[in-house]
Order: structure tokens, then C-alpha cells, then sequence
């Protein structure tokens, strides 16, 4: 929640709330996938923070703390295949209703993308089902995927084995492998 009253309002302009986010922005993209969905949850408060937000990032500088080892690190591997996982809550922001997709793409053991943010829906603001949520984190790992493979491709690394795809819901699953509109689907636009 955002500040309240007044006296929230002036504690919170003594703390430096946008640098704190744009550090942890910073790691988020570059080195620390793990803190990508709490990074992106307190950066949507960066224009009214509250003293919850504060100790909440405060609370990943802990973390980050204790786990300074941590890092990204690539292996080589009989075959070097990318690996996609997907994922999306359905509805979780209580004020918009907008749900939010994650996904990683993996290369030889490691993390080459991640992201986590909220589904931009275009007309239709919010999904109307979980399937339609991880349809759209389906999208968006899809999309990555054609630019990954095509770069590696224009590198000289062209990959000829298919891309596998992890996803947890069993109407996105159906419906990736059998594009079919149907009444459960037909307020997809693709």
C-alpha cells in the first residue's frame, strides 16, 4: 500500500527509494534472475512508495547479502539445447486484476533471458481465465525464442533440435499444440 497519511508521506522522502529500485532493476536484468518478480512488484510503487515497500527491498538487500555466491554459470553439455520454462499467475495484482508472466530461457545449463512482469493485454485489460494468462507467458517466451535461435543462427550456431518448452497448465498445453478457438478460447487474439 502507499503511504497514508502525511507522516508516511515525509518518512518515505528521506528514504532513497528510486535508488534502491534501480540497483535492484539493475541486477534484476543482468545478473540475478531470482530477484526479477519482487523487483518488478516494488518498482510499480517507485512514484508513491510506502514504508512496507521500503522494508520489502530492503528485506532483498538482505537476501542478495547472503547469497553474494549465487551467479549465473554455464556448463558444457553433450547437447547444447535451449530450454524454456513459462509461467503466470492469473488475476494477482489486487487493484488492476492483471495477471503476470514470467519465463527463462536456458543455454548450456544457464540462464541467456528471463523476465517478469505484468501481462499487458491490449483491449482486453485483464485474462478471463488462468489457460488465457499462460497463453500470453507462452507468447512472450515464444517470441524470445525465435530472436534467440535466429542470433544464433546469424552467429554461426544455428540449432536444428526443437526448443523445449516447460508449462504448467494443461489448456495452454492443448491449445499450443492444437490452435483451435473454441468457447474457452475465443477471446484470445493472436
Amino acid at each position: 500500500m502507499s503511504p497514508q497519511s502525511d507522516l508516511d508521506r515525509d518518512e518515505m522522502a528521506t528514504k532513497p527509494y528510486l535508488k534502491l529500485i534501480g540497483c535492484l532493476t539493475w541486477l534484476a536484468h543482468r545478473c540475478r534472475p531470482d530477484i526479477a518478480y519482487i523487483t518488478n512488484v516494488l518498482a510499480q510503487f517507485s512514484s508513491n512508495p510506502g514504508i512496507q515497500h521500503w522494508r520489502a527491498g530492503q528485506r532483498v538487500l538482505k537476501y542478495l547479502a547472503g547469497t553474494m555466491t549465487h551467479g549465473i554459470r554455464y556448463e558444457r553439455q553433450p547437447e547444447d539445447r535451449l530450454i524454456a520454462y513459462a509461467d503466470a499467475d492469473w488475476a494477482s495484482d489486487p487493484d488492476t486484476r492483471r495477471s503476470r508472466s514470467g519465463h527463462i530461457i536456458l543455454l548450456a545449463g544457464g540462464p541467456v533471458h528471463w523476465q517478469s512482469r505484468r501481462q499487458d493485454l491490449g483491449a482486453v485489460k485483464v485474462s478471463l481465465s488462468s489457460t488465457h494468462a499462460e497463453i500470453k507467458s507462452l507468447c512472450a517466451v515464444t517470441r524470445q525464442l525465435a530472436w534467440i535461435r535466429s542470433f544464433l543462427t546469424e552467429i554461426g550456431f544455428a540449432r536444428s533440435s526443437p526448443t523445449i518448452v516447460y508449462e504448467d497448465n494443461q489448456g495452454a498445453k492443448a491449445w499450443s499444440g492444437y490452435r483451435r478457438m473454441d468457447d474457452r478460447t475465443k477471446d484470445i487474439e493472436v
